[in-house]
């Protein structure tokens, strides 16, 4: 607007100066007005042209009206009244944590205490990122007051984040908070604050439950029956092992014995006495001098064999 009024100064110059050069035919009158003249072509010019910075989007407003074009990041062309409101759309991060983590906004410390389905109190350490919807920044002009992002989440994302987080602890033990429920709860914190955002035109990119502090009792309670389920799962295991090896012994028993029962089964006096015939052959040819006899038994006596 600022560029655009200097135009209609300049235009209003020039026109003044032309009318004067033609009264008093003057030709140095001739070269302020073009120069007067052009200058006001540049300020139209310059007033016409918008450039919208990274991870931002802008809105025109003329006279108070809101236009529902969105401008995204670049250069874009406007008209010379409007003026354009630039909307950061970036990822931002709403910490609030238990350590006593500062605010950059307020200054203050951002602590959140919520209930469990208990009536325990417990401070949670948790990460909320979320982002405008650029399509619904001239909504959030119309709708909400806008100063810049750091006030609009301080007004409008801030307290709905907290409530979502209060609303779904409050359906959890401080076990599960504190150890085996805390990948589900973030992601349940993070639907509900999605959908309670979306209210004001913002979505919900992700949650992260850092830490969740209880009372010193009820922690070592919790690591105490930690400790023995984990015991108990080691006794178990421990246990299995013991029998599996046990069932491996005895089918190996099993084994051996069927073994043993096939091999006797199938050696008859018929067999012994052709391989005792057998051994008999094989040690005849042999060059040493030896006596082979052959008695009830029928199974070879090798006398001598020196």
């Amino acid at each position: 607007m600022f560029l655009f009024v200097l135009a209609i100064l300049a235009f209003i110059g020039a026109a003044a100066l032309f009318g004067m050069g033609k009264w008093f035919g003057a030709k140095g009158f001739r070269v302020v007005w073009l120069l007067a003249f052009f200058a006001g072509c540049l300020f139209l010019i310059f007033s016409s042209l918008v450039i919208i910075p990274p991870g931002h989007v802008g809105v025109p407003v003329i006279f108070g009206d809101v236009s529902d074009t969105v401008f995204a990041s670049g250069l874009h062309l406007k008209w010379p009244v409007a003026e354009v409101v630039k909307m950061s759309v970036q990822e931002r991060a709403y910490t609030m944590g238990i350590s006593g983590e500062v605010d950059a906004a307020s200054r203050e410390f951002e602590i959140i205490t919520a209930l469990t389905n208990e009536g325990m109190k417990v401070d949670i350490d948790i990460t909320v990122q979320y982002r405008i919807t650029p399509e619904r920044t001239p909504w959030i002009l119309n709708n909400k007051v806008w100063a810049n992002e750091m006030q609009f989440e301080r007004d409008y994302v801030r307290p709905e984040i907290r409530r979502a987080i209060r609303d779904v602890c409050a359906k959890y033990s401080a076990q599960e908070l504190y150890s085996t429920r805390r990948g589900p709860v973030g992601e349940e914190i993070r639907g509900l604050a999605d959908e309670l955002l979306a209210k004001n035109s913002c979505t919900c990119v992700a949650v992260n439950i850092r830490n969740v502090m209880l009372p010193a009792r009820v922690t070592e309670a919790i690591e105490r029956k930690k400790e023995r389920e984990q015991q108990s799962e080691e006794y178990e295991y421990k246990l299995e092992v013991e029998t599996k090896e046990a069932q491996r012994k005895r089918i190996e028993a099993e084994g051996i014995r069927d073994y043993q029962i096939t091999v006797s089964e199938g050696i008859s006096p018929m067999l012994i006495q052709w391989k005792g015939i057998e051994a008999a052959e094989r040690i005849s040819e042999s060059p040493n001098a030896k006596v082979i006899v052959f008695g009830d038994s029928k199974v070879p006596i090798i006398l001598g064999g020196q």
